[in-house]
């Protein structure tokens, strides 16, 4: 499983070796179970014969095999139990219910809001014929910063005169910065080609679905587009309500899960297409109810080895 990759179904499109011999889903084979259900046997025996013959002293051992016994025992019943899933909320709804309508929450979801926070917006020369970034063996980018306002995109002078990270377009064809839904980044630069010495400048704007973006042409064949910045961080504001009547708020964010009981409730995802205008969260949906029973069996290993390994160096002391 270490060397292999593995697949979360028995139905695979990967017609090689390793599916057919059933390596891509190791889990899911009668050898693992049975190997599974051996070593369940026989640590058992291993336990139940020392206990036979108890001894305060052994208590390392206890703690160790008793431990393994416990963490793999666990970890196999909550493998059956475990459930994954997705959730989408839109701001201002509640839900208790996963997207594909086979769980239900024990408590409710109230999405107050979305909020992401990006990194500067880049610049791309683009090939018009083929939509690629050039140039294209290694395309090259020029990011918004007005601390360091001047680059060069495939020997295109670039000096940047004015950005606004959210602007509207007017009605008399300019942009005004408007923090509101529909608003997107504009950059005002000025170019000169060092091959052509041609020099032009205006405003770019990257658009979305409710206006129209913009570009500045190079020449017949090259534009410069300005990319959706790439989110630095995006966070939910919720508030989770049980059945009670009690609630409580939280902020989700990439990697710091809320847990709940057994349920853990992850960021997982938005709108890509609106960006930081997404008007609804995904949320990725835990339900473990063995997870703290594998704990428990984690703790007892570690502190039965830590008493092993301070036995054998009190051993090792003594004798010398």
């Amino acid at each position: 499983m270490g060397l292999i990759p593995q697949t979360s179904t028995t139905i695979s499109t990967n017609n090689d070796l390793y599916t057919i011999l059933g390596m891509r889903t190791v889990t899911s084979s009668w050898t693992f179970l049975f190997a599974y259900l051996a070593l369940l046997l026989s640590l058992g025996l291993v336990i139940s014969r020392r206990l036979s013959h108890f001894k305060i002293s052994d208590y390392a051992f206890y703690l160790n095999h008793f431990g393994l016994w416990f963490l793999l025992f666990s970890a196999g019943l909550g493998t059956a139990d475990i459930q994954r899933d997705t959730m989408t909320i839109y701001e201002g709804e509640k839900a208790s219910v996963v997207d594909d309508q086979t769980l239900m929450l024990p408590f409710q979801i109230y999405l107050n809001d979305f909020i992401m926070e990006t990194y500067p917006p880049n610049l791309h020369l683009i090939d018009v014929r083929t939509g690629n970034a050039l140039p294209e063996n290694k395309p090259a980018f020029f990011q918004v910063n007005e601390k360091n306002p001047v680059g060069e995109l495939d020997n295109i002078k670039i000096q940047l005169l004015e950005f606004i990270p959210q602007a509207i377009i007017t009605s008399d064809n300019n942009f005004k910065a408007v923090n509101m839904p529909g608003a997107s980044e504009a950059v005002h630069i000025h170019i000169s080609d060092k091959q052509t010495g041609k020099e032009d400048d205006g405003w770019i704007y990257r658009g979305n679905s409710m206006q129209s973006f913009r570009a500045l042409p190079v020449d017949s064949q090259r534009w410069i587009m300005l990319a959706q910045p790439e989110p630095s961080k995006f966070v939910s504001e919720i508030r989770i309500e049980n059945k009670t009547g009690e609630s409580a708020d939280y902020k989700l964010m990439v990697n710091k899960p809320l847990k709940i009981g057994g349920w853990n409730i992850y960021q997982y995802g938005y709108d890509t297409k609106a960006g930081k205008n997404s008007k609804y969260s995904i949320l990725g949906i835990i339900y473990d109810p063995w997870i703290n029973m594998v704990y428990i069996g984690i703790l007892l290993l570690i502190s039965g080895s830590v008493c092993m390994f301070r036995k054998k160096i009190r051993k090792t002391n003594d004798l010398e």
